[in-house]
Formats: structure tokens, C-alpha cells, sequence
């Protein structure tokens, strides 16, 4: 009877102490789609070594872990390709470009999966000017040249870029660390290689407090432009229709 297999994924730019709880729970989510066999892979704890999230699968589903991860493999060297198999990759090292990362996936002493993370070489479209709303937390705002510039936190953990005058930083400034936020400007957008949208930068235009909805609720907006856009011929078309509310239409 086989063993059970304990795997090790490693997030090398977060520590468990640093890496926040709702970007750790989509790692581990990702990652369980990576595996799959969903009742027989287990989430066992987080390790030193940057982070490192363990996760053990029972020995029935040994060898059907083990061969859907030989399948990954050979899909990685063509991940582009938006399918079962090379989506949860594709996805996973989307997130660890994003959070400035490279990982790993090791089953004891053995590399299975390596993700290039932010390493990785970008073939990139744009920029396209595209109007964009952000919800977080604002975390930092300064800057020292004609521009100030922000930095705001969203539900995912993931930090934001905007740009503004000094004028609306002084304005702005009372907010720090404090209630979720909308934030509304002119994004600049780039489409990489990978199919991923990524905002490079808000323009901040205008600002307003959030008040009937929590900022898990408003991250659902965010969450199509890295699900759905690579799925559609119609990107900002896709964006208008997030943007205004409207998903009843068809990509």
C-alpha cells in the first residue's frame, strides 16, 4: 500500500509571520485545484523557509496526484494554453509575479513544478487607458517629486499603485489606515504573455467611502479581471460590463 505523499509549495518573498491570511487561503486554493482529488489532499501546516505551505495526500490518491502533476509539468512549458490542467499553473504563477515571487512545488527531496514567478520574461500589450475602480485599505501615501503617490491594500492582500496631485494626497491623508475605500481614476493596463490583465497604475480622478458593502464583496470585480478577461476576444468590452454592474451579457 502506498504511503502518504507530503508536498511542499514555497512562496520565497513572504514569511508566515508577513504573508496575509486571505492571500495565503487563495495560495492554497490554487494550489488544491494544482493537485486535485479534493477529499484526499490535506492542508498539514505552514513552514519557515520564506513560506512554505505543506499539504499531505492520502496514499489511495497517491498515484492519481502523482500523475496529474506529470501532466502539469508538461503543460507548464505551454501554460499559456487556458485549459484544466495548465489553468490552476498558470494562475498560481500569475499570483507569484504579482507579489514579487518566485515558488516551488517539492515532493521530499524532488522538485516537481517550478514557477518562475517574477522572473519570468513578459511579452506585454499596452498600455491601454482604461477608466477603473480599486477597493482597498489605504496603507502609504507620500511621494517627493510633482506627483505623490498611494499605495492601498485589497481583500486579497495584494497592493495597489496610484498616482495623484500632492492636493489630493494632503486630502487623502486623514484616510490612512483606515475604512475600505473606492478609488476611481484612468488605469493603465498591460496584457502579458500569459493572457493575464495586470494594472500598472491608477491615475486617481475621485474618491469615496465605502458603506453598504464589505471589501470582500467588492473583490469579486477584481477577481474577473484575472478570471475572465483571458477568456474573452472582448476585454474592454468585459471591463465596461464590470465596471457598470452589468453581468447578465455573454463574453
Amino acid at each position: 500500500m502506498n504511503k502518504p505523499d507530503v508536498y511542499k509549495f514555497r512562496i520565497d518573498s513572504f514569511t508566515p509571520s508577513t504573508i496575509p491570511m486571505i492571500r495565503l487561503a487563495t495560495y492554497m486554493l490554487e494550489l488544491a485545484r494544482l493537485m486535485g482529488n479534493d477529499t484526499s489532499v490535506h492542508f498539514r501546516e505552514i513552514q519557515r523557509g520564506s513560506a512554505v505551505i505543506v499539504s499531505e495526500v492520502e496514499s489511495v490518491a497517491v498515484p492519481k496526484v502523482r500523475d496529474r502533476l506529470i501532466r502539469v509539468e508538461g503543460a507548464a512549458s505551454n501554460w499559456r494554453d487556458n485549459d484544466e490542467t495548465s489553468d490552476p499553473f498558470r494562475k498560481l504563477n500569475s499570483m507569484l509575479a504579482a507579489d514579487n515571487a518566485v515558488g516551488n512545488l517539492r515532493r521530499g527531496t524532488a522538485t516537481i513544478l517550478k514557477f518562475p514567478g517574477r522572473e519570468a520574461e513578459r511579452a506585454k500589450i499596452g498600455p491601454v487607458t482604461q477608466p477603473t475602480s480599486l477597493i482597498g485599505q489605504l496603507l502609504r501615501v507620500g511621494g517627493r517629486d510633482a506627483s505623490a503617490h498611494a499605495l492601498i491594500q485589497d481583500a486579497e492582500g495584494r497592493g495597489w499603485r496610484i498616482t495623484m496631485t500632492r492636493e489630493q494626497a494632503r486630502a487623502l491623508a486623514r484616510y490612512l489606515y483606515g475604512d475600505v475605500m473606492r478609488f476611481t481614476g484612468s488605469g493603465r493596463w498591460f496584457r502579458t504573455e500569459g493572457g493575464i490583465w495586470e494594472l500598472d497604475e491608477l491615475r486617481l480622478q475621485t474618491w469615496d467611502e465605502i458603506t453598504n458593502e464589505t471589501l470582500r464583496e467588492s473583490v469579486d470585480s477584481l477577481r474577473l479581471l484575472s478570471s475572465d478577461w483571458q477568456k474573452t476576444l472582448d476585454p474592454m468590452a468585459a471591463l465596461e460590463r464590470i465596471r457598470h454592474g452589468d453581468e447578465s451579457g455573454a463574453y
